[in-house]
């Protein structure tokens, strides 16, 4: 895979990935989400919504520039009232708990 790592078996995954500390981890979901939001063409967008915004909530807390937090609590927004809306409310949870910290270091 000329694109980037791939792994044979989930458990390899899982060992690699356990090898970064929390902030990689963070990092690395945020660096993905950012990757998916801007290569993904947009007719395959929607397919991939809800993978985009789980990448992005992972990172949340490191999207420091103001127009990509204003993008991000969007998307946690349509997330979580798409969760809502199918019955998943722990997953809207997620969301919306992730765009109101943004909005709420956006006001202080």
């Amino acid at each position: 895979d000329r694109t980037g790592v791939t792994f044979v078996h989930d458990s390899i995954q899982s060992a690699a990935y356990s090898l970064l500390d929390i902030d990689n981890q963070s990092s690395f979901h945020l660096q993905l989400g950012r990757l998916l939001q801007t290569k993904l063409f947009p007719c395959i967008y929607q397919q991939h919504f809800f993978t985009i915004a789980n990448q992005l909530a992972r990172g949340y807390k490191l999207i420091t520039e103001r127009e990509e937090r204003i993008d991000a609590m969007q998307i946690f927004l349509i997330a979580g009232e798409k969760s809502r809306a199918a019955s998943a409310f722990p997953e809207a949870q997620f969301f919306f708990a992730r765009g109101i910290f943004l909005i709420r270091d956006e006001v202080d």
